[in-house]
């Protein structure tokens, strides 16, 4: 979950207009595909325009999150009104209270009961780095029953209790202001809380926690610099951030060896999304590992229900080593060069295999420089003004652990 979801938890609501409530519902649960936007679950949803025309809109979908947010152009054209007397700005985003919009999955109409609606002034997504047009948070999915099955492609939201539950139960505390799911694992042969987060796309722990891994068995792989889909942030967060392999996992029944998560910074879990949680956490397990699940969350029974794919959860790593940040005006900048290879950081990522990276976002590009182990890639780069080609090969950079994956036994 990124911090600009989060600042919008505590913005202020807005009533849903009784027109909104009254829309007769045809369905009780509606299913429609999900694809990956580095590592992150997006789905298309039907919109209501003011004269009931559909607006078919690029949501992505997450279980942490704060505010429901459209792209301004998009909450103009659904003639939304919008609150431009209470305007908050973080980290770069203008956000202002919004009436909720009408939204629909196949057909179901979407439970905003309560929702927080912002949109997001002055960009055409939700926010800087990514594709889609709105935000889909968790206090507004836990009015439904919903699944992520990520094997298959696809998203489902349903009316509470409609669906039959699949795969194994876990126990999975709700936050009732926010819709924040907890679970526990067992790492290490101790449990820890973290929070169940589709919107990142990689998991994360608190640094301090990952270096009492590391003390404590000093064999786990780790490097500096988050690449690949723990590039989530950009900058110079993300040059200075620790991956690890963490030691034997265990989530419900299932054992698990080679997981990966990126560091943050100490306090980041302990104390500022603890106190947002049913109780405290160390970290957030994002699609890294839940793309290998189908992942259903009755979140009025508290319970999440896990199908696995098969029978390895490990991380690969795969990519040509940069840490990429993207400046203002939407260049693409290595903060960053794990692998060396002739890269140097403050480079400007120009093309990758003859794809212009201007006007891409964040997530597209280091999406490009992903692929299958030993795959080559051609760079061009603007070294101070200077083109300069690499020839660089998509590597294992974080080395594997075991791969095998067995359920516990009861």
């Amino acid at each position: 979950m990124t911090a600009r979801a989060r600042c919008a938890v505590v913005l202020l609501a807005l009533s849903i207009p009784a027109s909104a409530q009254d829309i007769e519902v045809d369905r009780t649960s509606g299913t429609v595909a999900l694809t990956l936007e580095m590592g992150s679950p997006v789905v298309t949803l039907t919109l209501r325009k003011p004269d009931g025309s559909a607006r078919p809109t690029r949501f992505l979908v997450d279980t942490g999150g704060g505010a429901l947010m459209l792209a301004e152009p998009v909450a103009i054209e659904l003639g939304l009104a919008i609150d431009r007397a209470q305007v908050t700005e973080e980290e770069g985003s203008t956000y202002a209270p919004m009436t909720p919009p009408l939204i629909e999955i196949e057909h179901l109409t979407v439970d905003l009961t309560d929702a927080r609606c912002m949109a997001v002034l002055g960009s055409p997504t939700i926010m800087p780095g990514t594709t889609p047009e709105g935000f889909l948070p968790g206090h507004v999915l836990m009015h439904h029953q919903v699944v992520f099955d990520y094997p298959a492609g696809r998203f489902t939201l349903a009316r509470p209790g409609t669906l039959e539950p699949r795969g194994e139960p876990v126990p999975t505390a709700i936050q009732p202001s926010n819709g924040f799911p907890r679970l526990e694992v067992e790492i290490g042969g101790e449990r820890f809380g973290f929070l169940l987060d589709t919107g990142a796309s990689f998991s994360m722990v608190s640094i301090e926690q990952l270096k009492r891994w590391q003390q404590a068995d000093e064999s786990l792989p780790w490097m500096t610099g988050a690449v690949g889909d723990a590039n989530m942030l950009g900058g110079g967060f993300d040059s200075q951030a620790i991956m690890m392999r963490l030691p034997t996992m265990r989530w419900g029944p299932f054992e698990m060896q080679g997981v990966a998560a990126v560091s943050r910074r100490a306090g980041t879990f302990e104390r500022n999304m603890s106190s947002m949680m049913t109780a405290p956490i160390v970290g957030a397990l994002g699609s890294n590992l839940l793309r290998r699940f189908r992942v259903e969350i009755a979140y009025a029974a508290g319970t999440t229900y896990l199908e696995p794919a098969g029978e390895d959860f490990s991380t690969p790593v795969l990519t040509v080593g940069l840490v990429l940040g993207q400046t203002q005006d939407g260049r693409h900048r290595v903060d960053a060069s794990p692998m060396g290879g002739g890269v140097q950081p403050g480079d400007f990522l120009i093309s990758v295999d003859g794809r212009p990276t201007a006007g891409l976002c964040h997530r597209q590009v280091v999406e490009l420089l992903g692929g299958e182990l030993g795959a080559s890639r051609k760079l061009v780069l603007d070294r101070n003004g200077e083109t300069v080609e690499v020839a660089a090969a998509v590597t294992s950079m974080l080395p594997p652990l075991g791969l095998a994956v067995q359920p516990a036994g009861r």
